[in-house]
Formats: structure tokens, C-alpha cells, sequence
């Protein structure tokens, strides 16, 4: 069912429903995965869901170049930091860090460094578009989501390209401390941000992690697209039901009322690295992203804030 290519020196995984018609516009879902996992990535169940559904899913391959090759234990996506030179980019993280400095960042690494300098932003957008010449995808449903560095990545992807997609989940995973950026014209851009409780490699709460490095808190990240989508203030928030409620990881949801888009904060019990339950995390991100299908979203956007 999937299929991976080069584009350039760079590799992506594809999985087509066999219920693919080339006449009918395709949503696309695109996952990133966290810094130096494995690929392709184990989480297939967006495979039997976009074959219920009829979306493709791509799993693109971040990169890792190191001492003269792209190791695949080194992979990570790059959310600018190094391009901002050394001294801002020793804000993010504590004296007692280990960096790690890629070929790609030849004489721009700092103590902090721990991503490659590959311009990731490109390699996605040329990805988008060489699938586009291959299958009919519907430009107004196409979805991010990432775990980890991967969730970073996505923050900071949807902060650089607002247009380019119509909603986005994170999961773990938060920008660095100063690195929040949230356009207006991501103010019609829903987003669900998940996080487990217990993360130490990347806290909720913001500040600095096990390893070393600063985040900027969940509150203050989801608080910052509240305002853009127009949201009433934070203290107006209410529960979201959702069919992942409960469980044994205890699942629960918010969002923030009266908003252009959704905007949903969702927790569950666990560290860093661990699902809500087996299999579920395809299931939750289908349910979100399914509400903003083509161009009904807006209209679905509408009704919702005028029935809060």
C-alpha cells in the first residue's frame, strides 16, 4: 500500500487507499516523527483509517547529516534555530546540554545545536507538490501532525507556510522558549494540541527539560492562537467530548469558546513517547481533522461559533 521516493536526498513514505479515484479531489494527512526515530515510523494505523476514508498518508523522512552521512539514528527536523546565529541560539538551552553538530551547520553550532541545518521547510512544500502531480489532492484538506520533534516541526512549519494547511495536531512537543510564532494568517487554521502528563523531555508546564533545553508552555502556546483565532480570553474554556474520553490513561479535552477555528488543548497519563492507548492517536487525529474536509470548513467554523 505505501511506497517511498527521492526527492533530491531526501525520502518519504506514501500510503494510497485502494479506494483512490483519480477524478475525486484526496485529502492528505502528512506525520512527522520525532527526532531519531525509526523509519518508516511504526504508527501505520493511519494506513487502515485512510483506506476507510479514502486520505493518503505520507510519512516524510527528516534528516541526518553526520560526520559525512545521513545516519538514520541522527534524524531531526530543523524549526530554524540555527538559523538565527550562535548567541540567540544559546538562549534555548543550559550550560550542562550536550549539542550535537551537523555537517549542515558548519560554523553556525552552538552549545545548543541539536538539529541539522537542511532547509526542511522546502523539502516538505517540493513534497506536497510533487504529490500533487501524482495524485488529486484536495489543497483545502491537507493536515499536519508530528510526535516530539516532529510536533515541533509542526509549529514551526505552520508558522513559516500558515496557507498550507487547513489544521494541524501536535503531540508532545512544543517551540523552544522565544520561538513562538503564530501569524494572523493562521487565525483560520484549527489546531489540537496533545500532551501526556508526566513529559520531562518536553514539559507541558515550559521551562527547562531533563536534558537541558527551554520550552515555552502549553498554556502560553495554545493561549497565543487563542488570541489569533479571535477567542474569548483564557479563562474561557470548556470541556470537549470527545470518543477517546476516560480510558485508562485518563484522556480529557478543552478548547477555548467563540473562535474562528478550533482551538483544543487534550492531556492524557503518561511520559514522554507514550500513546493515549494502542492505536489511538490515528483515531483522534481523524476525528479533529475530519471536521475541516474541503470547503465545507468554513461554513463548519461558522456554525460553530455561532452556536457557542
Amino acid at each position: 500500500m505505501g511506497r517511498r521516493r527521492l526527492i533530491t536526498v531526501r525520502h518519504y513514505g506514501l500510503a494510497v487507499p485502494t479506494t483512490y479515484e483519480p477524478a475525486k479531489p484526496t485529502p492528505l494527512l502528512v506525520y512527522f516523527h520525532g527526532q531519531s526515530d525509526a523509519w518508516p515510523p511504526a504508527e501505520e494505523g493511519y494506513h487502515s483509517l485512510g483506506e476507510k476514508h479514502r486520505f493518503i498518508t505520507v510519512y516524510p523522512r527528516g534528516y541526518g547529516d553526520f560526520n559525512g552521512k545521513d545516519r538514520a539514528g541522527y534524524i531531526a527536523w530543523n524549526v530554524g534555530l540555527m538559523d538565527e546565529g550562535l548567541a540567540k541560539a544559546n538562549d534555548t538551552c543550559f550550560e550542562n546540554t550536550v549539542p550535537t553538530c551537523y555537517d549542515s551547520c558548519k560554523g553556525q553550532c552552538s552549545r545548543c545545536a541539536w538539529s541539522t541545518c537542511v532547509d526542511d521547510v522546502l523539502f516538505v512544500k517540493q513534497m506536497i507538490g510533487a504529490l500533487a502531480k501524482d495524485y488529486n489532492i484536495d489543497h483545502q484538506s491537507i493536515f499536519a501532525t508530528g510526535c516530539s520533534n516532529g510536533g515541533m516541526f509542526t509549529h514551526y512549519l505552520a508558522s513559516r507556510e500558515p496557507h498550507l494547511f487547513r489544521a494541524v495536531m501536535p503531540i508532545y512537543g512544543l517551540p523552544l522558549a522565544g520561538r513562538l510564532h503564530v501569524p494572523p494568517a493562521l487565525r483560520n487554521v484549527p489546531i489540537l494540541q496533545m500532551h501526556d502528563r508526566s513529559d520531562t523531555t518536553i514539559p507541558w508546564q515550559g521551562g527547562m527539560s531533563a536534558d537541558g533545553w527551554v520550552y515555552e508552555a502549553m498554556s502560553t502556546a495554545m493561549s497565543t492562537w487563542a488570541r489569533v483565532h479571535g477567542c474569548l480570553s483564557s479563562t474561557h474554556l470548556r470541556g470537549v467530548a470527545t470518543p477517546f474520553d476516560g480510558g485508562n490513561k485518563n484522556f480529557v479535552c478543552q478548547e477555548y469558546k467563540r473562535c474562528t477555528g478550533r482551538v483544543i488543548s487534550c492531556f492524557y497519563d503518561g511520559t514522554h513517547g507514550s500513546w493515549p492507548a494502542s492505536g489511538q492517536i490515528e483515531g483522534i487525529a481523524w476525528w479533529f481533522f475530519s471536521q475541516f474536509i474541503g470547503s465545507e470548513a468554513v461554513a463548519n467554523a461558522s456554525m460553530l461559533v455561532a452556536s457557542l
